[in-house]
Protein backbone atom coordinates (compact mmCIF):
# COMPACT_ATOMS: atom_id res chain seq x y z
CA UNK A 1 0.00 0.00 0.00
CA UNK A 2 1.47 3.51 -0.68
CA UNK A 3 1.56 6.22 1.51
CA UNK A 4 -1.19 8.17 2.31
CA UNK A 5 -1.69 11.82 3.31
CA UNK A 6 -4.59 12.80 5.60
CA UNK A 7 -5.58 16.92 5.68
CA UNK A 8 -6.55 17.33 9.08
CA UNK A 9 -7.01 21.39 9.09
CA UNK A 10 -7.72 23.44 5.63
CA UNK A 11 -7.06 26.73 5.97
CA UNK A 12 -8.50 27.05 9.78
CA UNK A 13 -7.88 30.81 10.94
CA UNK A 14 -6.36 31.43 14.20
CA UNK A 15 -6.29 34.12 16.87
CA UNK A 16 -3.40 35.35 15.30
CA UNK A 17 -5.09 35.84 12.15
CA UNK A 18 -3.38 33.42 10.15
CA UNK A 19 -4.62 30.36 8.66
CA UNK A 20 -3.10 26.73 9.83
CA UNK A 21 -2.74 23.62 7.12
CA UNK A 22 -2.10 20.55 9.19
CA UNK A 23 -1.05 17.42 6.98
CA UNK A 24 -1.39 13.81 8.93
CA UNK A 25 1.50 11.51 6.80
CA UNK A 26 1.56 8.17 6.83
CA UNK A 27 4.82 6.29 5.68
CA UNK A 28 3.85 2.88 4.49
CA UNK A 29 5.74 1.02 1.70
CA UNK A 30 9.71 2.85 1.77
CA UNK A 31 11.94 2.19 4.65
CA UNK A 32 11.45 5.77 5.77
CA UNK A 33 9.93 8.87 4.42
CA UNK A 34 12.60 11.74 3.49
CA UNK A 35 10.56 14.06 2.10
CA UNK A 36 7.06 14.86 0.56
CA UNK A 37 5.60 17.70 -2.06
CA UNK A 38 2.55 19.07 -1.69
CA UNK A 39 1.65 20.77 -5.33
CA UNK A 40 0.70 24.12 -4.44
CA UNK A 41 1.94 27.76 -6.25
CA UNK A 42 4.92 30.31 -5.68
CA UNK A 43 2.35 32.66 -3.75
CA UNK A 44 1.26 30.31 -1.11
CA UNK A 45 5.24 28.97 -0.11
CA UNK A 46 5.80 33.11 0.18
CA UNK A 47 2.75 33.61 2.12
CA UNK A 48 4.46 30.50 4.87
CA UNK A 49 4.50 32.80 8.54
CA UNK A 50 8.10 32.45 9.74
CA UNK A 51 8.66 29.67 12.18
CA UNK A 52 5.28 28.54 11.80
CA UNK A 53 6.21 24.93 10.27
CA UNK A 54 6.01 21.82 12.52
CA UNK A 55 7.24 18.62 11.60
CA UNK A 56 9.96 19.64 9.20
CA UNK A 57 13.58 20.07 9.54
CA UNK A 58 13.61 22.37 6.27
CA UNK A 59 11.16 23.45 3.88
CA UNK A 60 11.88 24.76 0.08
CA UNK A 61 9.95 25.30 -3.00
CA UNK A 62 10.72 23.30 -6.18
CA UNK A 63 9.80 23.45 -9.31
CA UNK A 64 9.46 20.23 -11.68
CA UNK A 65 10.77 17.98 -9.14
CA UNK A 66 11.46 14.25 -9.91
CA UNK A 67 9.69 12.25 -12.81
CA UNK A 68 5.92 13.87 -11.62
CA UNK A 69 7.41 17.57 -12.38
CA UNK A 70 5.26 18.65 -9.56
CA UNK A 71 5.85 22.45 -8.35
CA UNK A 72 5.25 23.25 -4.84
CA UNK A 73 6.74 23.18 -1.34
CA UNK A 74 9.43 20.20 -0.05
CA UNK A 75 8.75 19.30 3.22
CA UNK A 76 12.21 17.49 4.82
CA UNK A 77 11.40 15.64 7.65
CA UNK A 78 12.09 11.58 8.06
CA UNK A 79 8.91 9.27 8.60
CA UNK A 80 9.80 5.71 9.22
CA UNK A 81 7.83 2.81 7.79
CA UNK A 82 4.33 2.26 9.04
CA UNK A 83 5.07 5.35 11.32
CA UNK A 84 2.95 8.60 10.68
CA UNK A 85 4.21 12.47 11.10
CA UNK A 86 1.97 15.24 11.77
CA UNK A 87 2.86 18.69 9.61
CA UNK A 88 1.49 21.86 9.83
CA UNK A 89 2.37 25.55 8.64
CA UNK A 90 0.66 29.03 9.02
CA UNK A 91 -0.30 31.46 6.31
CA UNK A 92 -0.50 35.22 6.32
CA UNK A 93 -3.26 35.45 3.20
CA UNK A 94 -6.70 33.02 3.44
CA UNK A 95 -6.75 30.69 0.55
CA UNK A 96 -9.51 28.68 -1.07
CA UNK A 97 -9.07 24.96 -0.23
CA UNK A 98 -8.11 23.02 -3.09
CA UNK A 99 -9.80 18.93 -2.84
CA UNK A 100 -7.42 17.79 -5.38
CA UNK A 101 -3.87 19.47 -4.32
CA UNK A 102 -1.58 16.78 -5.41
CA UNK A 103 1.19 15.24 -3.07
CA UNK A 104 4.26 13.21 -4.06
CA UNK A 105 6.88 11.60 -1.99
CA UNK A 106 10.34 11.38 -2.79
CA UNK A 107 10.27 13.40 -5.81
CA UNK A 108 8.41 10.02 -7.66
CA UNK A 109 5.14 9.75 -9.47
CA UNK A 110 1.75 11.68 -7.49
CA UNK A 111 0.60 9.30 -5.04
CA UNK A 112 -2.55 10.88 -4.16
CA UNK A 113 -4.41 14.60 -4.04
CA UNK A 114 -5.50 16.11 -0.22
CA UNK A 115 -6.94 19.39 0.98
CA UNK A 116 -4.40 21.99 0.22
CA UNK A 117 -4.59 25.75 -0.50
CA UNK A 118 -5.54 26.99 -3.83
CA UNK A 119 -5.85 30.64 -5.34
CA UNK A 120 -6.44 33.09 -3.46
CA UNK A 121 -10.57 34.82 -3.68
CA UNK A 122 -9.44 38.39 -4.33
CA UNK A 123 -9.33 39.30 -7.84
CA UNK A 124 -6.32 41.70 -9.31
CA UNK A 125 -7.40 45.65 -8.89
CA UNK A 126 -6.86 45.85 -12.98
CA UNK A 127 -9.32 42.87 -13.33
CA UNK A 128 -12.02 44.46 -11.19
CA UNK A 129 -11.63 47.68 -12.50
CA UNK A 130 -11.99 46.42 -15.99
CA UNK A 131 -15.23 44.42 -15.23
CA UNK A 132 -16.74 47.43 -13.28
CA UNK A 133 -16.00 49.36 -16.81
CA UNK A 134 -17.41 47.26 -19.17
CA UNK A 135 -20.13 46.58 -17.26
CA UNK A 136 -20.97 49.94 -17.10
CA UNK A 137 -20.75 50.44 -20.77
CA UNK A 138 -22.99 47.86 -21.38
CA UNK A 139 -25.51 49.67 -18.82
CA UNK A 140 -24.91 53.25 -21.10
CA UNK A 141 -25.72 51.10 -23.78
CA UNK A 142 -28.94 50.09 -23.05
CA UNK A 143 -29.92 53.36 -21.44
CA UNK A 144 -29.66 54.80 -24.79
CA UNK A 145 -31.56 52.36 -26.63
CA UNK A 146 -34.44 52.92 -24.02
CA UNK A 147 -34.69 56.25 -25.58
CA UNK A 148 -36.55 57.41 -28.11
Amino acid sequence: MAQSILNVAAGEQQTDGSYLWVYKVYAREYQDLNYWILGVDRPVYDSLVTGSITGASNVSYVEKSGENLLTGIRFNGNIDKDESKVFSFKLDKKYSTNPETKVAFDGCAVLSTTNGPGTLAIPEPGSLALTVLGLGALGFIKLRKRRP
